[in-house]
């Protein structure tokens, strides 16, 4: 009986570590699982996560770019206001005491340009009587003592074809050649080098300068 009892206890504790062996594998098992499925559902979640992040980035740039842009509107529109309120505003120079010297600077420049021994000036009709005859040959004395030797110049005077606020435009005798020097072409040369005047006037907090300032100024100076 002793022996049968040894067998039967052996196999009792062979059983129990075995039923033990099964029972660790299992937690093992089921802890692995479950480490697996909280790494998953982390990585889920870090994906996600990093998904919102990256839509969030997206629509804060897409904002910040259509500010931008609105912004950039708003101040090509405000500058090209500036200009209009400029073009309407080119009649008051022709009332001013010095238009007639800023005529004949805008004429001398329009006849320097061109080559042609015989131009026309064309002008507003009611500056035709400041570019008399006695004016036309000083401007042709001067032009001519620019050209150092070389021909001179013969001027006629008409009244301008198209409606211009003042200055004038000039044409060789063929209607070849034609230079603009009006006060509204004047002012279309000029946008491009002065926007960037008025946009520090508009933005930048200058005091200092007068509300047509700058494109007045312009208007009246020299082409560079």
């Amino acid at each position: 009986m002793m022996l049968v009892d040894a067998i039967y206890e052996e196999a009792q504790r062979r059983a129990q570590e075995k039923l033990e062996d099964a029972r660790r594998e299992a937690e093992a098992i089921l802890a692995r699982a479950r480490s697996e499925a909280e790494a998953l559902r982390n990585e889920k979640l870090r994906v996600a996560e990093e998904k919102a992040r990256s839509e969030r980035r997206r629509i804060v740039s897409s904002t910040e770019l259509d500010n931008q842009r609105e912004n950039l509107i708003f101040k090509e529109k405000l500058i090209m206001q500036v200009f209009d309120i400029a073009r309407r505003r080119l009649g008051d120079i022709t009332g001013r005491e010095e238009y007639p010297d800023l005529l004949r600077r805008l004429v001398v420049e329009a006849i320097s340009t061109l080559a042609d021994q015989d131009l026309t000036v064309m002008v507003r009709e009611e500056d035709i009587p400041l570019v008399g005859e006695g004016f036309l040959q000083e401007i042709a004395g001067e032009v001519a003592r620019s050209r150092s030797g070389r021909p001179g110049v013969s001027l006629h005077v008409e009244r301008c074809d198209r409606p211009i606020s003042g200055g004038c435009i000039v044409r060789t005798s063929d209607g070849h050649s034609v230079f603009d020097n009006s006060l509204e072409r004047r002012l279309e040369r000029q946008i491009h080098s002065i926007r960037f005047k008025v946009a520090q006037v508009l933005f930048d907090g200058d005091k200092g300068a007068g509300q047509d300032g700058p494109v007045r100024r312009e208007v009246e100076g020299q082409d560079g």
